[in-house]
Order: C-alpha cells, then sequence, then structure tokens
C-alpha cells in the first residue's frame, strides 16, 4: 500500500510539472502569463505598441481589476499595513471586504515574498498544479485506475472554467471542488475529528480564494451529493437513521468551521454587500437574467466556432466569449461522459446515476428549462446570482462521468462489452448530431448572432475558414476516438494501443483549446512605466486626483502607478458614491468614460488632470482649442509635452465650508447635486446619521466678504490614515473631504474623537472647533476586527486538532498509556 501511495504521488507530481510546461513553457525563457499587452490598446501606452503584437480583449478585466488589485495589496502588505482600504478607485473604497480582492487567499502568498512578475508566475502555476492533483486524488479516492485518473485530472486541469478565468479568482475557487468532495465523502463514511477538521480547513480556503459565487455553487453541488447519498443509503437500508444523522451533523461541524476560518472576509463582505451598488443592482431585477440561451450549448463542444482567441475573431451570441467557453473540458471527455451516463443507467449504478441527475439538475438552472428552474431560482442565492456559471459544476460532473466509463472500457470485462457497445453508439449519435447542427443554426438564424465590437461579420453566405476549420477538426477528433472505441469493445485494437490513443486525443484536443488562452509577456511589459504616468504620479500624488477623457487612461489601470481616480471597475462599489459618480460618467456608461468635464461635481472630486489622446476632442471644450473659460478665469490648460489638461479650479482634497444645506434623505441630496444647486466650494449637504440622530446645525453665520476662511492642509495621506492640519479662524467650520463615507471611518480632533457626517451625499465631513489643530481619519471597521479574532482562533484550533489527531502522536499517546 505504501509503495502504491508513493507511484501515485510521483506520476501526480510529474503529471502536474508537465502541465505546467505545456502551458507556461515559454516562462522558462524569461516570460510571464499575463495579458497585460492589452494595454498597448489605448492611450498613452498605445505609442510604444511593438509591431505584431495580438492582445485578447476577452481577459481585460485581469488586466484593469485583478493585477491591480494583486500589485496594490503586494506593496501593502510588504509596508507592513493590511490593504483594507484602497483611495486609488472611486474616491476610496473597502479593498479586502471584497472577496474578490483575494488578499487572504493561498494564492496570494507568493505575491507577498516574490518580485511581482516571479509572483504571477508561481499563482499561476500553482492554479494548474493543485486543479491536477485535486482532481486526481479524488479520482483514485473513487477507485478508478490511473490513466481514467490521470485524463481526467488533465480535462479538469485544462477546462474552459479553470483555463478560461485563469486570470481572475474564479479559477482559484474552482479548483478545490474535487478535494472537498473527496473529504465530505470520507467524513459521511466515518467519525474522524481529523477528516472533519481537514474538510472544514478547505472550505475556509476556498471561500478565502476570492468568488463567493462559485464557493457557494460549489456548497450547493456538495450538498446535492450529500444530501442523496445519505438519503438513498436510509432507503436501501445501508444507513441506519441515527448514522445518517450523526454524519449530518460531523458535516454541519466541518461547514461552521469553514464559515469561521473565512470570518476575515466573510464578515466585511456581508457589510459591504449591505451597502454596494451589486446589491441594489440585484434587488431591482424582477427575475434573474443569467441564463444562457440554448444554442449555447454547442460551444461546450466546439469553443473555437464562434470564437478564435488567436486572432482576435469573436462572433458570440451573448455575453462574453469567455462566460459561454467556461463549459468545455475536451470533445472526447464529453462522449466519455455521455456512455458513463447510459451506462449508469444500463448497470443500474445509483453513485453515478445521481451524478447524471445531478447534472440534470445543473443544467435545468442554467439554460432556463422548466420546472426545475422556476423552483431553484427562488430559493435564497439563486434568485441573484450569475447562474450560468454553475458550469463548472457541470465540467466537473462531466470529467467524472466519464473517467468513470473510461475505467469500465480499460477494465476490460466481458459482461460490460455489450452495455458498452450500446452506451457508445448512443453518445456517438447524440455527439455527431450536435456538431452537424453547428453550422445549420448559423444559416438558419443568422439575425439572432449579431458581431461584436470586435467580430467579424457574418452572414448567412458563408462562414470564415476559421471557423469551418475548428468544426472539421471537431468532427474528425469526435469520429476518430468513436472508431477506435468500437475497434477495442470488437476486439480488433489490442488493450495497450487504446490507452495510447485515448491519451493523446485527450492531451492534444485540450492542449489546442488551453494554450492560446494563456498570453505571455516579458516582465517589462507589466505595466511599463510611461513619461505620462510618470509626471502624473510627479503632480497630483496624492494631493489630487486624475481621471481619462473617453477611454483613455482606461478604468483600474491607475492603480498600478498610484494615481488616484474618481472612477472605479469594482464589481461592488459603494452604492452612495455610484449615484454621484454617475452623474459624471453617464448610468449606462461601462467604460466610465467621464461625459462632460465642464460639471462642477468634477472640481469637487478633486480632478485636476484628464488624460486624453492628442487631437481627440472634449465635451465642454471649444474646437481646436486647448483651453475653456466658463468664467472666472480659465477651466482647463494644457500640461506641456503631455497630452493632459488641467483643471484648475480643482478643489483640494480637505477644505473648509461655513454654509450647510439641511437635506431630508439621499434621495433630496443627489436631486440638488443632479441640478447643479449646491455650489461646493461654500456649501456642504448634510444628512442626518444613525450615530448622530440629527442633521447638525451651522456651526456659524457666513463670515464677511474677504474674511479669511482658514487654513487646511493634508498632511499625511495613507489608505488607513489621513491627518489633516486646520486652522479655523475666526469660527467654528465643516472640515470636507471628498473621500468616501464608509463604516469603520473613525474621526479625533486633537486626539478627542468626533463623529463622520455624511457629506454631500457620499462623503466625510466633521464639524471643527475654531483654532489650530490636527484631525486625524483612521480606518479601522468593527466587522474586520470580529472576523480576524474569530479566523485565528479558527485556526488556531483547527492546527491544535490536526496535531492532536496525527496517527505519530496519537500512536505515541497509547503506547504511553
Amino acid at each position: 500500500m505504501e509503495r502504491a501511495r508513493i507511484r501515485d504521488a510521483r506520476w501526480i507530481a510529474g503529471g502536474g510539472l508537465l502541465l505546467i510546461l505545456l502551458l507556461f513553457g515559454k516562462g522558462g525563457f524569461g516570460q510571464v502569463p499575463t495579458p497585460t499587452d492589452l494595454l498597448f490598446n489605448w492611450y498613452p501606452w498605445k505609442s510604444d505598441a511593438a509591431e505584431g503584437m495580438n492582445p485578447q480583449p476577452m481577459l481585460l478585466d485581469g488586466v484593469i481589476q485583478v493585477y491591480p488589485w494583486y500589485g496594490f495589496a503586494r506593496d501593502e502588505i510588504r509596508s507592513g499595513r493590511l490593504p483594507l482600504w484602497n483611495p486609488y478607485a472611486s474616491c476610496g473604497l473597502p479593498h479586502a471586504a471584497n472577496p474578490v480582492t483575494a488578499v487572504f487567499s493561498p494564492f496570494s502568498i507568493p505575491l507577498w515574498i516574490f518580485s511581482f512578475p516571479v509572483a504571477l508566475y508561481l499563482l499561476h502555476a500553482a492554479k494548474v498544479f493543485l486543479a491536477w492533483t485535486f482532481m486526481a486524488l479524488y479520482l483514485r479516492h473513487r477507485g478508478l485506475a490511473r490513466l481514467p485518473s490521470a485524463l481526467g485530472a488533465v480535462a479538469f486541469a485544462l477546462s474552459g472554467y479553470v483555463i478560461g478565468w485563469m486570470f481572475w479568482p474564479l479559477s482559484s475557487t474552482f479548483i478545490w471542488l474535487p478535494v472537498l468532495l473527496l473529504f465530505s465523502e470520507r467524513v459521511m463514511d466515518r467519525a474522524s475529528i481529523r477528516d472533519v477538521t481537514v474538510l472544514g480547513v478547505l472550505g475556509g480556503l476556498c471561500f478565502l480564494s476570492g468568488h463567493p459565487e462559485t464557493t457557494f455553487y460549489i456548497g450547493f453541488l456538495l450538498a446535492m451529493i450529500g444530501g442523496g447519498t445519505l438519503t438513498w443509503g436510509v432507503l436501501r437500508k445501508r444507513r441506519t437513521p441515527k448514522n445518517a444523522g450523526a454524519a449530518l451533523s460531523r458535516l454541519a461541524l466541518a461547514v461552521v468551521l469553514a464559515v469561521s476560518i473565512s470570518a476575515i472576509v466573510l464578515i466585511p463582505f456581508i457589510e459591504y454587500l449591505d451597502l454596494s451598488e451589486v446589491a441594489r443592482y440585484r434587488e431591482s431585477l424582477p427575475t434573474n437574467p443569467f441564463v444562457l440561451r440554448p444554442d449555447t450549448f454547442l460551444l461546450h463542444l466546439v469553443p473555437g466556432f464562434f470564437g478564435d482567441v488567436l486572432h482576435r475573431q469573436f462572433w458570440f451570441t451573448k455575453g462574453s466569449y469567455v462566460e459561454l467557453a467556461q463549459g468545455y473540458f475536451g470533445l472526447v471527455p464529453f462522449v466519455l461522459s455521455l456512455i458513463g451516463v447510459a451506462l449508469a443507467y444500463r448497470r443500474r449504478d445509483a453513485g453515478r446515476i445521481g451524478l447524471s441527475l445531478s447534472a440534470l439538475v445543473v443544467l435545468s438552472v442554467i439554460y432556463g428549462i422548466p420546472p426545475l428552474h422556476g423552483w431553484i431560482t427562488l430559493l435564497p442565492g439563486f434568485d441573484v446570482a450569475p447562474n450560468h456559471r454553475m458550469l463548472c459544476l457541470v465540467i466537473f460532473l462531466g470529467i467524472v462521468l466519464g473517467a468513470g466509463a473510461l475505467n469500465t472500457i480499460l477494465e476490460d470485462r466481458q459482461e460490460d462489452r455489450r452495455p458498452l457497445r450500446d452506451a457508445s453508439i448512443l453518445a456517438g449519435a447524440v455527439v455527431m448530431f450536435l456538431l452537424t447542427l453547428l453550422p445549420v443554426v448559423v444559416v438558419l438564424t443568422p439575425g439572432n448572432y449579431p458581431p461584436g465590437v470586435l467580430s467579424v461579420p457574418i452572414d448567412s453566405a458563408g462562414a470564415p475558414r476559421w471557423m469551418v476549420a475548428h468544426l472539421i477538426l471537431a468532427l474528425c477528433l469526435a469520429g476518430a476516438f468513436l472508431i477506435f472505441l468500437g475497434f477495442r469493445l470488437a476486439g480488433r485494437l489490442p488493450l495497450r494501443w487504446f490507452r495510447w490513443i485515448v491519451g493523446f486525443l485527450v492531451v492534444a484536443d485540450l492542449a489546442w483549446f488551453a494554450v492560446p488562452y494563456n498570453p505571455m509577456a516579458p516582465p517589462g511589459k507589466i505595466y511599463p512605466a510611461h513619461p505620462t504616468t510618470t509626471m502624473l504620479a510627479e503632480k497630483a500624488g496624492t494631493e489630487f486626483r486624475v481621471t481619462g477623457a473617453l477611454d483613455h487612461l482606461p478604468v483600474g489601470t491607475n492603480l498600478p502607478y498610484r494615481l488616484q481616480e474618481v472612477r472605479g471597475y469594482d464589481g461592488m462599489s459603494i452604492a452612495r458614491y455610484e449615484d454621484v459618480r454617475k452623474i459624471l460618467t453617464g448610468p449606462q456608461n461601462i467604460l466610465l468614460q467621464v461625459a462632460d468635464q465642464d460639471l462642477p461635481l468634477l472640481d469637487f472630486l478633486n480632478v485636476r488632470y484628464l488624460v486624453r489622446e492628442p487631437g481627440t476632442p472634449l465635451p465642454g471644450t471649444v474646437p481646436g482649442g486647448e483651453e475653456v473659460s466658463t468664467g472666472g478665469g480659465p477651466r482647463f490648460s494644457p500640461v506641456e509635452g503631455h497630452s493632459v489638461i488641467e483643471n484648475l479650479r480643482a478643489l483640494p482634497r480637505a477644505f473648509l465650508v461655513r454654509r450647510i444645506i439641511d437635506a431630508r434623505g439621499g434621495a433630496e441630496s443627489l436631486e440638488l447635486i443632479r441640478d447643479g444647486r449646491v455650489d461646493f466650494r461654500n456649501e456642504v449637504i448634510l444628512e442626518s446619521l444613525a450615530e448622530t440622530a440629527e442633521t447638525p446645525e451651522p456651526p456659524a453665520a457666513p463670515l464677511p466678504e474677504g474674511a479669511p476662511e482658514g487654513e487646511v492642509r493634508v498632511t499625511n495621506y495613507l489608505p488607513r490614515e489621513v491627518r489633516v492640519s486646520v486652522e479655523a479662524n475666526p469660527a467654528p467650520a465643516i472640515l470636507v473631504m471628498s473621500d468616501t463615507h464608509y463604516p469603520g471611518w473613525r474621526a479625533t480632533i486633537g486626539g478627542q474623537e468626533t463623529p463622520i457626517l455624511l457629506a454631500n451625499h457620499a462623503f466625510r465631513a466633521v464639524k471643527v472647533p475654531a483654532g489650530s489643530y490636527e484631525v486625524v481619519f483612521r480606518f479601522d471597521p468593527k466587522s474586520f476586527t470580529w472576523g480576524a479574532w474569530i479566523t485565528a482562533l479558527a485556526l488556531l484550533l483547527s492546527v491544535a486538532l490536526l496535531l492532536w489527531t496525527a496517527p505519530a502522536i496519537r500512536n505515541r499517546l497509547v503506547v504511553q498509556k
């Protein structure tokens, strides 16, 4: 037994390293897996684009969101600060409270230790290696031989959900599914404290990996399989109700431990979710819109038919190409999964029938098939979640069924040959029908497939050669496998040769799909320095904000250069700030382009510099002019040597006002801002807050014309601490900051705590007395403090239980006793 485990460990480790070389082999020559070549599509980097560059537009989010988050968290942790607040986007917003930032993910650990390029390489390599390892271990746990386990692990590690979401935390979360199911089955089968602890720790790591929705779907699948297994065991009298109840209790303990370990993110996330724009948006939907059209199912067979990642040709039906191709796990494993379903019903295999029924339930939710879709989307979570991403569960279930079918084929038992032959004929007929249906769908319904912005035009007269090539290759691949399988079942192909043929077909198929999804770039192309960004960092610093006109300096690309922005691409964002931001950019502006540079709101938000490509006309400017006056002197002025205009009327980050506009709620304050009825330089809108219970009264009458207002100077600006030197003479005033208001911020004046007021609908303000003193703002949310304590205690308990139940320690205690 020990030798078998050693051999398993060797081929699992070796196979994982080979997969890493297959996907990221260029890394050995100084290349890093990154899509940051996309930067060179936009100004100011466009002028530095090299000839022959071919960035992949479908990987945009990794460049403008995920990688900037990684870099920010890395710098903060290496500076000895926890990245709880991000001041560089949307005038400030919570960072670690958004789980997608993956601050406490185990995959983020290399970012804290190594250089950024090396850390990115290790992060992505670890995903592939662990996806392969966890799936191989699970399939071996199910009793499969090495070859079916290896090919199943290859299909899992190179599947659409892992590869398509390689640069997102979705893949980081998904890869835990096999090992979670492995230990949940062990927990159900035996009363082991060690297994319960391991399952709880793995569940916590799964949530911390960065995508709560994927964790939610994984939990749903585990509940379906676990509940079905226990119920079937009781009905078949293989378990007593007492035994099933004990198993459920052990699973419940593991869930409690998992939730406790993830509390450091989970509790702040719940607080953030309640105040976020995404919660408001999802709640406003009359029905869940996240349903795929039935014809997109064909992309799970030929993902390259509607899009060619290598040549930037995309013709997708609805939604992102990455979203649609995420359900691919190999054409040969797909055929094997259909064989596995048919074989399970022929042999009355309860376990595999349960897996196939689970797949049917998931597909019903994804494609809106009644009545299951209606029933399940009534459940909490499913009513608002993007349920099309449950394709990850289809991948897993299909691979398990397919690997089981291949294992039965390779066992070569006489009694299985007839059921296998029937199942293979049925599966082959279904697959060939679906493949030949692809061009029929295109010809008969061309109007339903409008080309996207980056797509090539298609009509019913014909299709590009690359579409035809993908279809022909898929037909040849499926046909070749079915022919070789027929020869094997007829006894005309030696088993040894069949093993090699199946292995080659599976690996070649998935490599053909996966390798193009992983662009490589030299380390110097990861957010390269540019004269414009260098100038902005020097001039703006932490004193002023910048933004991009139109789609120049795209949203999110400011963060690697530590430029503070009024826009942000967060996925959650603070709902009240989004109300204000939409005045500036428009409510439906996906790229968050600044729609009008002549708004007074731009001045209040501290925007001093606007980046735009040379020759681009700007709203609010005179044609051909570099300077605009709207009364009271020039408004914009060019920055010499750069295609940047300077807003000469931008207000400082913190300033004093003495006139208060009393608003009865958020709707009124937003209306005042939208209608332009606020003089931000001299007035502030204040609303009553739960902490203060009433709207503050004006601190004093307005000063006479020409009287000094006082002096405000930001002396230190860090993500979680802002120090402001104030001289409020000769009367009390309101200190206003254009930083967002959020629970967890505390303010002190001369060391004495003072309440933070909600100003101008979404920002911070405090009442300050006359005199000279220092105002300090600190971000210290109680939600994080409580979460951190719970996580620390849960981890200590887990370590203690694992040490106490370790075989060596247990054996020593038994001997001593």
